[in-house]
């Protein structure tokens, strides 16, 4: 990678987890409710936090930003 390059991937994958950060669970939950049982399918049910009995995607939302925040300092320092 040359100095002063972006790194695509990371950029498209912090994007993609600051909209989750900005709201875009609420507005699945609120698409998939548009459906017949839409609030009960798998899809609206990961965007939620549960007790701790297991893992969805929500979970998941802070704790990729921290990694991509880990994974662009070196590029930050080179």
């Amino acid at each position: 990678m040359k100095p002063g390059e972006r790194l695509q991937s990371l950029d498209a994958l912090r994007g993609f987890d600051m909209f989750f950060i900005m709201g875009l669970a609420a507005l699945i939950v609120k698409i998939c409710a548009l459906f017949p049982n839409g609030a009960d399918c798998w899809l609206a049910q990961q965007m939620t936090h549960v007790s701790w009995h297991g893992l969805r995607h929500h979970d998941t939302i802070f704790p990729l930003f921290l990694f991509l925040a880990g994974v662009s300092w070196p590029f930050s320092l080179a």
